[in-house]
């Protein structure tokens, strides 16, 4: 049996073959189409009651629930993503914890900074200068990077437009003194280290394009 989908839009109900009732938004989690949701303090507070009180992906599909067909699509996404997490039996942060932090962006800002700091201290490394933020978050000894829980799977909100593309569009003062002043604090730092060893200028070139060209007549 099969649906054309095309007749749909995404509040509308349909009904699978399992004859369990999903809608379109839930059935783009399974066909790989997921898309963000503006922010909603009331939508976030509602979504995680349910991560919180331990819904199951058959509860959230089968059940009465106080969720918009869209935050159907992602609950789905955040309870499977969550499950396997604590199936790995090799986490580190507890769910109460952790929960909280998936559904904000400075939560999800929070964990990234969280992953980072545990992989440095569990493996004696160190910032040359320490973040501000680096004593603010707590550390896990982890043997393996997905002890963390991962910062990309957490609640998929919208980003707020910035439109800082208007920057590029600002004019740029010229000052030939600003110049010459970059060149001669540059040659300064250059003259100043012992073991400065230069850089080939095909290794740069390499290193900030991802094309190829021909050089002599040989691929480079």
């Amino acid at each position: 049996m099969s649906f054309n989908y095309s007749t749909f839009s995404k509040s509308d109900e349909f009904e699978k073959v399992d004859r369990l009732p999903i809608s379109k938004a839930c059935n783009a989690a399974v066909i790989g189409e997921y898309f963000p949701i503006p922010f909603n303090n009331i939508a976030r507070v509602r979504i995680q009651k349910y991560l919180e009180s331990r819904w199951t992906i058959q509860d959230i599909i089968s059940r009465n629930v106080e969720l918009t067909l869209e935050e159907k699509n992602h609950i789905l996404y955040l309870i499977l993503s969550i499950e396997s997490y604590y199936e790995q039996n090799i986490y580190v942060i507890r769910r109460e914890n952790l929960i909280p932090l998936l559904m904000t962006e400075q939560g999800l800002k929070t964990l990234k900074r969280i992953k980072i700091k545990s992989f440095l201290e569990s493996n004696q490394g160190s910032f040359c200068d320490k973040p501000d933020w680096y004593d603010e978050v707590p550390s896990y000894p982890i043997y393996d990077i997905g002890e963390i829980f991962n910062y990309n799977y957490g609640m998929f909100w919208e980003a707020e437009d910035t439109n800082d593309y208007l920057i590029s569009q600002e004019p740029v003062k010229k000052d030939k003194s600003i110049v010459k002043l970059f060149k001669a604090v540059t040659e300064e730092i250059i003259n100043n280290c012992s073991n400065f060893e230069p850089v080939p200028p095909l290794e740069i070139l390499l290193r900030v394009s991802n094309s190829m060209a021909l050089e002599d007549g040989k691929s480079v």
